[in-house]
């Protein structure tokens, strides 16, 4: 029997979790618990959407896992990896009795490499801290498909939990190279880019990220914000981030959610979520029982997605309010049993990734309910002829979305 969901007005931007409220009261009309997602970049700021979900006791963020992780970035070192040059070359110039990595690595490092090292220092021109730069990559990426570890190698180095369980599972090929990227960004922290290698794949887009959402609406429509702070790396290296082996799903348990009595509750956070601003209304998270599983979606059936599509945003002329999430009316077109994902009729943009997609239905006269269907993964593109120039095409939204089915986030909340 399907439930009615009577959400929440959209208020949930990508960084929150505030103290929690076990059934919060929800207020008609529109769904909420979207969340804007911001991950730090290297030179930048990545943004997607997500939303809060609650298994049992348990809170969730869900999102797309290509807001976290990048799956084509090479796990290879390139120039602008090396954050530090002068430092790394100092390590390697001379290296220290007790660092026996730096030992290793020089010995690896081609003549010409060496050559360039000798006579190194900070007030090095541009043009030989540039020659020097692009030999030690190409010496250090020849070094990554190798055995690069060694216990007593390591013996001074910090090394992350992740690397003692990927360790163990002896990793090949593909697999080696991110593992020994690993093992440079904990030898060298301040001189490698630390951008966490996962061993199933995908680069994590940054170490951290910021959950930016709401509590329940005052009477002027607005909503308290709630802001989080996620430690990626922790979530990770704990095995506490969950991704979907198949699908662009990932999801992460943020808090376990106890009622002591009707107004006296409590969050137990995971060590490594910071609970950095909360509300007293708590935030708003959909439950399990309020989704509609893929079987059950229905072909024509109206659909609301929630989201923040960054890419719209004019810092100059800023005419959308990234402080709310963004709310599209369309309609399902095609449930794609050959793939398991909806296709719907709607524009969504970059930011949009892992935003929820509700099915609106009408079980009584006067009545709207809400389910929660899936995520926003992607948009379909179209490629278009640029007039008067024949033969030239460019790429533009066709105004079809994919969605991943819900079924496989509860699929992950469930493990």
């Amino acid at each position: 029997m399907k439930t009615s969901f009577k959400p929440v007005p959209l208020l949930l931007l990508l960084s929150t979790l505030p103290a929690a409220r076990a059934q919060p009261v929800v207020p008609k009309d529109l769904p909420s618990a979207a969340v804007l997602i911001e991950v730090p970049l290297q030179g930048g700021t990545g943004w997607g959407s997500g939303l809060y979900m609650r298994l049992s006791n348990t809170v969730f963020l869900v999102t797309a896992d290509h807001v976290l992780f990048d799956p084509l970035a090479s796990p290879t070192l390139s120039l602008s990896d090396l954050t530090d040059l002068d430092a790394l070359a100092a390590k390697f110039v001379q290296p220290e009795a007790d660092d026996s990595v730096s030992q290793y690595l020089t010995n690896q490092l081609s003549s010409e490499t060496r050559q360039l090292l000798v006579g190194f220092d900070r007030g090095a021109n541009f043009q030989l801290k540039v020659n020097l730069a692009e030999h030690l990559v190409k010496d250090l990426n020849g070094v990554l498909s190798t055995g690069l570890y060694d216990s007593l190698r390591f013996t001074n180095v910090a090394l992350s939990p992740q690397i003692s369980i990927l360790r163990e599972q002896h990793p090949q090929g593909a697999d080696l190279v991110r593992f020994n990227r690993m093992l440079l960004q904990d030898a060298y922290p301040s001189a490698v880019s630390n951008k966490f290698l996962f061993a199933k794949g995908g680069v994590l887009r940054g170490p951290t990220a910021r959950l930016h959402g709401h509590g329940e609406p005052r009477i002027n429509g607005k909503a308290d914000r709630n802001e989080l702070a996620l430690d990626l790396r922790s979530l990770i290296g704990n095995q506490v981030l969950r991704r979907h082996p198949s699908r662009d799903v990932a999801v992460i348990p943020l808090a376990d959610v106890f009622q002591r009595t009707p107004t006296n509750e409590a969050n137990i956070w995971h060590k490594a979520v910071t609970n950095v601003f909360s509300t007293e209304s708590g935030f708003l998270n959909v439950s399990v029982g309020a989704c509609q599983l893929f079987t059950n979606v229905e072909n024509a059936a109206d659909t609301i997605v929630l989201g923040y599509p960054v890419s719209l945003w004019n810092p100059q002329s800023p005419a959308i309010d990234l402080e709310e999430p963004m709310l599209i009316r369309g309609s399902t077109s095609q449930r794609n049993e050959k793939t398991g994902r909806l296709i719907i009729i709607s524009q969504v943009y970059a930011g949009d990734s892992g935003g929820p997609v509700y099915t609106m239905g009408h079980p009584n006269l006067g009545e709207t309910s809400f389910l929660l269907a899936g995520i926003v993964v992607e948009f379909i593109p179209v490629k278009m002829e640029v007039t008067p120039l024949p033969g030239v095409t460019t790429t533009a939204n066709s105004g079809y979305g994919v969605v991943e089915p819900i079924d496989y986030a509860i699929e992950l909340m469930w493990q």
